[in-house]
């Protein structure tokens, strides 16, 4: 079946539409490879550039598949995601559990 082809270009058409990037107000990483043969970054930066809240990051030397680069290449890619993580929950006041509001009945 063709269905997730259909699907994949509605959701690349609907993510060409600047208007729909500048309404994702999420945090967003978005992580390139320098040397990625297989994806055009331009895309992926200029989506990040639409986002209030996007970042992209060119991880250099890296190729397609970011997550099984070398050792050392990944060590940059965790480092730029804790510091994207650590800035974004830097304002963000501790979260407490809330306490329940009736007590459950004792057995």
């Amino acid at each position: 079946t063709y269905h997730w082809l259909k699907n994949s270009f509605n959701a690349a058409a609907k993510l060409n539409k600047k208007s729909y990037l500048n309404n994702i107000k999420t945090n967003v990483l978005i992580i390139g490879a320098a040397n990625d043969g297989m994806v055009n970054n331009d895309y992926a930066k200029r989506a990040a550039s639409h986002m209030p809240a996007g970042r992209y990051y060119d991880l250099k030397e890296a190729y397609h598949d970011v997550w099984t680069e070398r050792e050392r290449i990944r060590k940059v890619m965790w480092k730029e995601i804790d510091a994207f993580m650590a800035k974004k929950l830097a304002h963000k006041k501790e979260i407490k559990p809330n306490k329940p509001k009736n007590k459950p009945p004792k057995p």
